[in-house]
């Protein structure tokens, strides 16, 4: 299992028990022993994301919102929200390693993940800029 470092002061602007939600399944995980059937290895992973739903060319359908990632592969993510996800594609923003990153995804779960909600989405193309400036 990969560990990453994680500044805790990138999340104090989220809701403290959406924190204390994504840090319990970090560190509680069961990971499946079994035939993977995924072609890429998932990574558990905690850090802040900025999103918003987007339509098939990216043109944002809504208003920004942030959460939280739960794991991350090459090629998809999983991510913990207070509200239910109802988007087929959001464009979402992170910062790996100080470098920010922006990507589109197709929505492939979203439902109730205990207290919260998880969306999990493939990523479909990188874009050029998050489509909603701060």
């Amino acid at each position: 299992m990969l560990i990453r470092h994680l500044e805790i002061d990138s999340l104090n602007h989220l809701p403290p028990e959406l924190v204390d939600f994504a840090k319990r399944q970090f560190v509680n995980a069961h990971y499946y022993r079994g035939d993977e059937r995924r072609s890429e290895e998932r990574h558990p992973m905690i850090l802040p994301v900025r999103a918003v739903a987007v339509d098939d060319n990216g043109n944002p359908t809504g208003d920004p919102f942030e959460l939280v990632t739960r794991d991350v592969s090459a090629t998809s993510i999983g991510m913990i929200h207070t509200d239910l996800v109802e988007a087929d594609h959001l464009a979402i923003e992170l910062k790996l390693a100080g470098t920010q990153v922006d990507l589109m995804i197709q929505v492939m779960w979203s439902g109730e993940m205990g207290p919260f909600y998880g969306v999990a989405g493939k990523y479909t193309r990188r874009l050029s800029r998050f489509p909603v400036r701060s």
